[in-house]
């Protein structure tokens, strides 16, 4: 049977993960690798697919001790699962921030068909400097793959993964949402007839973008509670406030 690997790097790229899965499933074996969001993990898992579903965190270079952990269980599953496979489909959707599926990827690339399925196209400003160009220098040689530094959003600084364009095919999918309705969240009917409201939340309890947030977001929801069933969905990463626990809300 063929084989599909697909790396899942951020909630956004769910649909489109959940649309490969649905094509493939019956004529391939499916491997979901999830990098960083361990609710995503935990997501696919519930939804019990017929796919080897595998989380691999990527741990900033500051936690020195547990980034080199990570550099040798990477190493390990590289040699242990996927070194010996050829002609296989992989696919992943981010060059930035994820130096995990930029290892895989550069070694992949060889003796497999990779696709990226480039979910936000953004122009960048290249950064050069020569603390860059140690950096640079250094994750070429651990992890064998090649960088540039860019400014984000106008300020905010990081690195992408520079990738073989002759080896990498860039691609477009169509998400069938009809087809993956199937794995959408069905809110319980409501028992008093209010409207139901999604609440995106980010848990500003530990976000410097707010100076008062938690003021606010009780006179949110003190508001809202009276008019809607309230669902929350929280923030993948950061999870949601504690105040919520104190409310008649859904996670």
């Amino acid at each position: 049977m063929k084989k599909i690997i697909v790396f899942s790097q951020s909630p956004r790229d769910m649909a489109s993960v959940l649309a490969l899965y649905d094509k493939h499933q019956n004529s391939h074996s499916i491997t979901i690798i999830v990098v960083n969001v361990k609710k995503t993990f935990h997501l696919l898992n519930e939804l019990k697919l017929n796919a080897e579903i595998i989380f691999i965190p990527v741990v900033a270079h500051k936690h020195w001790v547990n980034f080199l952990k990570s550099i040798v269980h990477i190493r390990k599953m590289y040699r242990n699962i996927m070194q010996s496979i050829q002609g296989a489909e992989i696919y992943f959707f981010s060059v930035e921030y994820d130096y995990v599926t930029a290892f895989f990827i550069q070694r992949l690339q060889n003796k497999n068909k990779v696709y990226l399925i480039d979910l936000v196209s953004l122009d960048y400003e290249k950064i050069a400097s020569i603390a860059n160009s140690i950096k640079i220098f250094i994750t070429r040689l651990i992890f064998g793959i090649n960088i540039e530094f860019v400014r984000f959003f106008s300020s905010h600084q990081g690195y992408r993964y520079l990738h073989d364009k002759n080896l990498v095919k860039k691609i477009h999918i169509k998400v069938d949402n009809i087809a993956i309705s199937k794995y959408k969240f069905k809110p319980l009917l409501s028992v008093n007839n209010k409207k139901k409201l999604l609440f995106i939340e980010q848990n500003g309890e530990i976000s410097l973008d707010y100076k008062n947030y938690q003021r606010d977001l009780k006179c949110i929801l003190d508001s809202l509670n009276q008019r809607y069933d309230v669902y929350i969905k929280p923030h993948p990463r950061l999870g949601y406030s504690s105040i919520l626990d104190n409310y008649n809300v859904t996670i």
